[in-house]
């Protein structure tokens, strides 16, 4: 979409902390952390939410989240992550 913010992230319009790309997801650090390792992790494919994404991108996103909450319950030596979705 030509005025989504995300897919100009997506499509290196905007510049982001990238800290996990494939050929389906990308994640990035937010630019207001609600905390240490806040991380913003979505398909490539555009969207309006979580409820539209199709199977594929879902299962992607799943596996993503999987090893970037390793990796951010690691660095940051946290005993646990939120999951969320924020969906309007």
């Amino acid at each position: 979409m030509k005025d989504c913010l995300f897919c100009k992230i997506i499509n290196k319009k905007i510049p982001a902390d990238i800290v996990y790309e494939n050929k389906y997801i990308i994640a990035f650090f937010d630019i207001n952390p609600a905390n240490k390792g806040h991380t913003l992790v979505m398909p490539k494919n555009h969207s309006k939410n979580l409820l539209e994404d199709n199977e594929d991108d879902l299962k992607n996103i799943s596996l993503a989240i999987k090893k970037i909450g390793n990796a951010i319950m690691k660095a940051t030596n946290a005993e646990g992550i939120n999951i969320i979705s924020n969906i309007n």
